[in-house]
This record gives structure tokens, C-alpha cells and sequence, in this order.
């Protein structure tokens, strides 16, 4: 991906790490490629593999939400833009 650094996602789990510490706040953190994710993952097929690998059903249903009727907003100088719906893109 053009103006990308494979060590984004990382520097930026040390920052949430280190913010979490600094306000002594307990942190669970999941990180996730959404080009894979939205792509080329199709979701009945996670959900499968979570459950082979005895994930519970109630994380399974938390990880699937993040994919259904999940909305994302753009900000622009401090302003929310309206909802764009998160949805699978078919190529």
C-alpha cells in the first residue's frame, strides 16, 4: 500500500500500550487488516475457525459485529462526517 510503513500497526499498539499505562487503564486491544479482512475472508469461515479453536461463542459474536451493521465516520477539521456503513466489498 502506497505511503504505508509495515511497522504502522505496530508503533501504533506501543502508543495505546503506553497510553493506557500513563492513565492506568486496563486495555484489550485487537488489530486487524481490513483488506483481508473485507475482502478476502468470507465471514461464516471465521466464524468457523473461531469456533474450532474453542474461542467462546459470546468473543465470536463480538469479533462477527465488528462486520455486520458496523458504521465508520470520517473527520474533517474537527467535524464528523455522515455514517458510511462498513460492508464487504465484492471485486
Amino acid at each position: 500500500m502506497e505511503n504505508r510503513c509495515i511497522m504502522d500497526n505496530v508503533l501504533t499498539f506501543w502508543e495505546a500500550i503506553a497510553l493506557a499505562k500513563k492513565t492506568n487503564q486496563h486495555m484489550a486491544c485487537l488489530m486487524l487488516d481490513f483488506e483481508k479482512a473485507y475482502d478476502r475472508v468470507q465471514w461464516p469461515f471465521l466464524d468457523k475457525v473461531m469456533e474450532r479453536l474453542g474461542l467462546p461463542s459470546k468473543w465470536r459474536l463480538y469479533v462477527l459485529a465488528l462486520y455486520k451493521g458496523s458504521l465508520s465516520r470520517v473527520l474533517v477539521l474537527g467535524h464528523r462526517g455522515p455514517p458510511i456503513p462498513l460492508c464487504k466489498y465484492v471485486k
